[in-house]
């Protein structure tokens, strides 16, 4: 019984973990820029790096020389060499590819831009033309590969501003359990290339012997 706990808790652990989202979340305020990597409630921010103190450098000690170590000889993986692996494997990368991208939940998605125009309205004026018929042009195919629930896009030409401004808030969340569905099979596809492999080595080895006798 108290193994069967210890293998229930685990089981459980092992859900809570799986369902945990993973995202990133990039904020732009103007010439401000911050990146931060999410896990639940958790938050570490990996852009800008906060500043460290400087250490005390420690007075290094001399090691004795360590003796060359002799290269260990490994076969080569011939991937390469077995056709029926290479065609096998795209299939499993892509279903995969699939499915991270439908896992992808984008939220919140709010980009705000303005061309100033004050110096150059003509500027300012194709500057926002061409970035509005981008975005015409991407959002279609990626509403179709991601799940963006409510994007909010404004970009439009500020006469009166000088400079352009960007305001964005953009946040990429994906369950942990989604890549590992998605990594699986091709972890399979990769071993079962391996295993072909093996195969026909030991099979020009057997040729080699049988030549040899």
């Amino acid at each position: 019984m108290p193994a069967l706990w210890v293998l229930a808790v685990l089981a459980l652990v092992a859900l809570l973990l799986l369902s945990v989202p993973l995202g990133l979340r990039l904020t732009v305020r103007g010439r401000e820029i911050t990146l931060d990597a999410q896990a639940a409630f958790l938050r570490l921010r990996l852009y800008p790096r906060p500043v460290r103190k400087p250490e005390k450098k420690r007075p290094k000690r001399e090691r004795p020389p360590e003796k060359p170590r002799e290269p260990r000889k490994s076969e080569p993986f011939d991937l390469w060499m077995i056709p029926d692996g290479i065609r096998a494997l795209p299939g499993p990368a892509l279903r995969g590819l699939g499915r991270i991208l439908r896992g992808i939940r984008v939220e919140p998605l709010e980009v705000y831009f303005t061309a100033g125009g004050k110096l150059d309205p003509a500027r300012a004026a194709d500057l926002s033309g061409r970035l509005l018929s981008a975005i015409w042009t991407v959002m279609p195919t990626a509403e179709q590969l991601l799940t963006i629930p409510d994007p909010l896009l404004y970009v439009s030409p500020d006469f009166d501003a000088e400079r352009d401004y960007l305001w964005a808030d953009v946040g990429l969340r994906l369950r942990l359990a989604t890549v590992l569905s998605a990594v699986i099979p091709v972890l399979l596809a990769l071993v079962e290339i391996q295993g072909r492999s093996q195969e026909r080595r030991e099979a020009k080895k057997d040729e080699k012997t049988e030549k040899a006798s």
